[in-house]
């Protein structure tokens, strides 16, 4: 389920389409449990933060993870650009431009090694990484 929504929240927030909600959320193990609770005082109890800044104590905190915060700094550095490019290759590939400034490419397989068009030329991408299945570049948009 991690990657699933690793790859649904990083389509989100690399296209322009609606308003984004990245949502957070706790572990459980049974659907009709709620949020971490305190049992004396039955009230929620505070996110724990490791000192790694990983979520604890049935905290998930999925803005938390790299591939979600670094999309969220891509979307942050491609606002005010329209999406110029949406395409599914023949390979599976979802390739989405922001303008000339952003590219988004998402492989449900997690490989991918081939040439592929961009708003300047063209580009050879590899991706080989089935746990983070996708990539985001943007051009000159700062550090």
């Amino acid at each position: 389920m991690r990657r699933e929504y690793q790859m649904a929240a990083a389509f989100m927030l690399a296209d322009n389409y609606g308003v984004v909600r990245l949502m957070s959320s706790y572990s459980f193990s049974d659907s009709i449990e709620g949020p971490p609770m305190d049992s004396v005082t039955n009230m929620t109890l505070p996110v724990i933060t490791s000192p790694d800044m990983e979520c604890d104590g049935g905290w998930v905190c999925e803005h938390r993870w790299s591939p979600i915060a670094n999309m969220v700094e891509f979307r942050n550095a491609v606002a005010g650009t329209n999406r110029s490019r949406f395409e599914v290759l023949s390979s599976g590939v979802l390739l989405l431009n922001r303008g000339a400034v952003g590219l988004f490419v998402l492989t449900p397989d997690g490989i991918m090694d081939e040439l592929i068009n961009t708003a300047d030329g063209t580009a050879w991408l590899t991706i080989n990484n089935t746990d983070v299945p996708f990539v985001a570049f943007c051009v000159d948009c700062g550090e």
